[in-house]
This record gives structure tokens, sequence and C-alpha cells, in this order.
């Protein structure tokens, strides 16, 4: 019933669920590494592992990359002096 609770209430209560997943791992152990022995769930962590760490990159650096407009002026005057 608690499980209920959690998931229709509006906190998170970060000990409830991590004691969940530990004893869901532990439960389904056997299972699990079989799991991650397929291709296809191999392939869909490493997609998905992908996809979250590029959308962090992007949000903790957005546009870094993006040039200057004061610095392209800049280099475009050293590159017509030289």
């Amino acid at each position: 019933m608690q499980l209920v609770s959690q998931v229709s209430g509006p906190s998170f209560d970060f000990e409830f669920w991590s004691v969940f997943v530990m004893r869901m791992i532990f439960r389904f152990r056997s299972k699990l590494l079989i799991l991650c022995d397929m291709p296809d769930i191999v392939q869909f962590i490493k997609e998905a592992d992908f996809n979250f760490f590029q959308n962090i990159v992007h949000i903790l650096m957005p546009d870094v990359l993006r040039p200057i407009p004061s610095m392209l002026s800049f280099l475009h005057n050293l590159n017509l002096s030289s």
C-alpha cells in the first residue's frame, strides 16, 4: 500500500525508492543479468546513455562553440592584413 501512496502522492521519498529499487534488484538479479546479455538491451542502454549525456551537455554548456560576432570581425581583420 505504501507503493501506491508513493506513486500517487506529490512528494518524492528518496529513501523509500532507494530501498524499493534495491529490493527489486536483489529479488530479480538473475533475470536482470540475463537481460543485460541481450544485444538489443545492450544497444538500448548505450543509446539511452548517449542521449542522456548529450542532453546534459546541451543543458550545461549551451552554445559554447557559437562564435562571438565581435571576435569574427577581429579575425576577419587579421586575415585581411596578412
